[in-house]
């Protein structure tokens, strides 16, 4: 039988990991033995080892996956926090993590990422390492939105960043790009 945990030693405590999400310990005094998925704080899952709290999703990466470093983010590919399975987790830079949400910015005036209205059109934009590119003006909002998702792609964004992962145009609509 295929062992289904990894064990890490964090605070001189061995911790079993699993793919499921949960982590297993026992108490060093008591001896007793606590699986769970974490308690919740700011829709994060977490535990308490001695007086530390320890984020379970960086837990379940460091076991499990060998891109695993202090210097990059765990990020939740579905966007959900507290999704800590092992299929649901990566490793990211710090910009790769902000591109992969699944929900736009709030206060904006598109429903599509990338776009907002300007002078009486849409208007696409990408930022790239904090400067912002712009895409051009478009008559229709959807069409800008497409616009955003050929230059994401272009520029190595995640399918989830897009605002049509399923259907991606090769080439930029042009009927009514001014």
């Amino acid at each position: 039988m295929k062992k289904e945990y990894r064990t890490i030693t964090v605070l001189g405590i061995k911790i079993r990991c699993y793919p499921d999400g949960s982590v297993e310990w026992s108490h060093l005094k008591s001896k007793e033995t606590y699986r769970t998925k974490g308690t919740n704080v700011n829709g994060y899952r977490k535990i308490k080892i001695g007086k530390k709290a320890h984020l379970i999703h960086r837990l379940i990466c460091s076991a499990f996956l060998k891109d695993f470093s202090n210097s990059l983010q765990v990020d939740h590919i579905n966007g959900n926090r507290s999704d800590n399975r092992l299929c649901n987790l990566r490793m990211v830079t710090n910009s790769q993590n902000h591109r992969g949400f699944l929900s736009k910015q709030k206060g904006t005036t598109s429903k599509f990422r990338g776009v907002h209205r300007c002078s009486g059109k849409w208007k696409a934009a990408i930022y790239i390492k904090g400067k912002c590119h712009s895409l051009g003006r478009f008559i229709s909002e959807i069409e800008a939105a497409h616009k955003y998702d050929i230059a994401a792609v272009k520029f190595g964004f995640e399918r989830e960043a897009l605002n049509f992962p399923l259907v991606l145009k090769d080439d930029t609509p042009t009927s009514t790009n001014h």
